[in-house]
């Protein structure tokens, strides 16, 4: 009866981790979708009027890249993150091994590639 209750619950918890999911990807694919919407608006407007506002044009081109920019920097630290967490539980699995040989240590191949996205990220990388 017990063992029925966990596959009950885990049964549970992925149709709402995935139910979440998707509402989450839907929302943020409307979000997107809204601020296209309205950008493009925008620049019909600006293009249909009699003075030529080349400059809010620019402007808006220069916001698009900015974003971009973030967006990219924002990327990266989300993988360096992602790489660190993914070798540090890589050196844990590997140090549990009752083997002689530290082979442990491989794990630190993906942790330094990860603390150098990241340094890179905050650090290094040119500020807007």
């Amino acid at each position: 009866m017990n063992s029925n209750l966990v596959y009950v619950w885990l049964s549970i918890g992925s149709i709402s981790f995935f139910s979440f999911l998707i509402a989450a990807i839907a929302v943020n694919a409307n979000r997107r979708q809204k601020e296209n919407f309205y950008e493009n608006e925008t620049i019909k407007k600006i293009a249909e009027s009699p003075d030529s506002a080349t400059w809010l044009l620019e402007y808006m081109r220069e916001k698009n890249q900015r974003a971009t920019k973030k967006y990219l920097r924002g990327g990266l630290r989300l993988s360096g993150l992602i790489q660190v967490a993914v070798s540090i539980g890589l050196l844990i699995f590997l140090h549990s091994n009752p083997h002689t040989a530290p082979w442990y240590l491989v794990g630190l191949i993906p942790l330094l590639a990860g603390v150098a996205k990241l340094v890179y990220t905050y650090w290094l990388a040119p500020k807007e």
